[in-house]
């Protein structure tokens, strides 16, 4: 028997949403003490890293989501949750680990990757469909 390659597809975006949401939280709590990279270190690159992830993260879940009968109420969800995320984040950063550090600075910009994704989704679906 067939699966229904619209159910299949969903179910592939709902993973890779979990996926991308495990990688986040790993990468926030982890000690990666050892993978800096001199090369890649300049002014606000960590802030630009968080913009690309909770962009990548934001945008993974409303595709996750796109086939939902209310799909703008999804979206308001979605970007309400991946904000709690990012906060839980940066609490347990801030007080469960010794070699990390909550900054408000961090969620300032994992909500500007939030707004990013929530405000080209549109844009940028046609072209995410083509390539994955």
């Amino acid at each position: 028997m067939q699966m229904d390659t619209k159910n299949s597809s969903q179910i592939k975006y709902f993973v890779s949403a979990l996926a991308v949401t495990a990688l986040i939280a790993y990468l926030s709590l982890a000690n990666l003490r050892f993978a800096k990279v001199s090369f890649l270190s300049f002014s606000g690159m960590d802030k630009m890293k968080h913009i690309v992830a909770y962009f990548v993260l934001t945008f993974s879940w409303f595709l996750a989501f796109e086939k939902k009968s209310s799909l703008s109420k999804f979206r308001n969800w979605v970007v309400f949750f991946v904000f709690l995320f990012g906060l839980l984040l940066e609490i347990l950063q801030a007080f469960f680990t010794g070699y990390r550090t909550g900054e408000v600075f961090d969620l300032l910009a994992n909500s500007i990757g939030i707004v990013f994704a929530f405000l080209f989704f549109d844009k940028l679906k046609p072209f995410f469909r083509k390539w994955f």
